[in-house]
């Protein structure tokens, strides 16, 4: 748990974790070309970033893994969800769910299946799962498929074969934005087995600050100026004080490093402290996930030390 425990700095409202272990070093390579990109953010970047990181993903999953595939959780043709399972699960071992990103209209499970393996390889029981894309399927879609998943969590622990009390929820962009809509939705959670929530790259914490994307964001949440202060998540911080660990990367779309400013000044302003908040050096929003299984593992590490404290913490509060 060494990289999240590290001195953050607060600089014009956004808490900068310091770069001392950056491991993107670890691929020199990588490191280079992702500096070269930046924060540009195109299909022919998120292409020429994906090409770097494919072949460094394992064709087979790590040895003693098993995967679970295409499990029916909900009623849309989109409600399927992967679980991978560590060697020896054994009804112990903590659970992370991970939602994939995509913009709200586009991605699949199998596009973060390398973060889930990797989870799996230290031990931690992995969920990835697809949800439904909008214009179809609008707010609240994924905190209603989020509800499903983890209901099929509670229901099937003979299959996953995890502590269905120690669940926590995770995501990246869109994803990460379905996670926050579910922490805070006002609904109960306490009965539901999550014990936190790590949110990669959110995009839109504040809904009203600038037009929505017409073909993205506007297509889930709507152009309602009511209700998308209503949907924001900025206005919505009084609903719940779930744990929560937030990470960007360095060179990460300048709307989420934007969001994630406001949503740490807003949990800092609630808590008064700041928020577990991580800054993922020589990362882009695409090269944040997909260095997952790579040589590179400074955020991978973070993340599973944030799953193991969540689950000592709530073994102690027993």
């Amino acid at each position: 748990m060494r990289n999240w425990m590290r001195t953050a700095t607060v600089v014009g409202g956004l808490c900068l974790a310091g770069a001392a272990s950056a491991q993107v070093a670890n691929t020199p390579e990588i490191e280079k070309k992702l500096r070269e990109i930046g924060q540009t953010f195109t299909r022919e970047t998120v292409g020429q970033t994906m090409a770097l990181y494919k072949p460094l993903h394992a064709a087979d999953l790590p040895a003693g893994i098993t995967k679970l595939a295409d499990q029916v959780y909900g009623p849309d043709e989109r409600n399927r969800l992967d679980v991978y399972l560590p060697k020896g699960a054994d009804g112990t071992q903590p659970i992370v769910t991970f939602a994939h990103g995509g913009g709200f209209v586009r991605g699949d499970k199998a596009e973060v299946a390398n973060v889930c393996a990797w989870l799996a390889s230290k031990g931690i029981v992995a969920v990835c799962w697809s949800y439904r894309f909008a214009p179809k399927a609008v707010y609240p879609s994924g905190v209603e498929d989020l509800n499903h998943v983890i209901d099929w969590i509670q229901k099937n622990p003979d299959l996953h074969k995890g502590d269905a009390n120690h669940i926590v929820i995770a995501g990246n962009s869109a994803g990460a934005m379905h996670v926050l809509d579910w922490t805070l939705s006002g609904q109960d959670h306490a009965k539901s087995g999550v014990l936190g929530a790590i949110v990669i790259s959110p995009p839109t914490v504040n809904l009203t600050q600038a037009p929505l994307d017409p073909q993205r964001d506007a297509l889930y949440y709507g152009a309602d100026p009511k209700a998308l202060s209503e949907r924001s998540i900025i206005n919505r911080l009084d609903k719940s004080t779930l744990p929560m660990l937030i990470a960007y990367g360095e060179f990460d779309l300048a709307q989420v490093q934007d969001s994630v400013r406001q949503l740490a000044n807003g949990l800092y302003k609630r808590d008064g402290h700041m928020p577990l908040l991580e800054a993922v050096p020589g990362h882009t929003h695409i090269s944040i996930v997909e260095h997952f299984g790579t040589d590179d593992t400074a955020f991978g590490d973070d993340l599973v030390g944030y799953v193991h404290l969540l689950s000592l913490r709530a073994g102690q509060a027993k």
